[in-house]
C-alpha cells in the first residue's frame, strides 16, 4: 500500500501511554522515509483531554 497510495496517519501521543512509547520512533522513521506519501498529525492527548475522555484511553 506504501508504494500506491498516500496515507495520513494520526499518531496519539501521551505520557501515560506505554505502548506509544514503543513505537514512537517508528512512526517518526516511517515519516522521514516516506515523507513524499505519509502525512503524520501527531496529536498530543494530554493536552486535549476532551478527545482523549471519548475513547482513546
Amino acid at each position: 500500500m506504501l508504494k500506491t497510495e498516500p496515507l495520513f496517519i494520526v499518531d496519539c501521543t501521551a505520557t501515560w501511554c506505554g505502548p506509544y512509547k514503543l513505537i514512537a520512533l517508528l512512526i517518526d522513521q516511517l515519516a522521514a522515509e516516506y515523507s513524499d506519501r505519509v502525512k503524520i498529525f501527531k496529536l498530543d492527548l494530554d493536552a486535549n483531554q476532551p478527545v482523549a475522555s471519548r475513547g482513546c484511553q
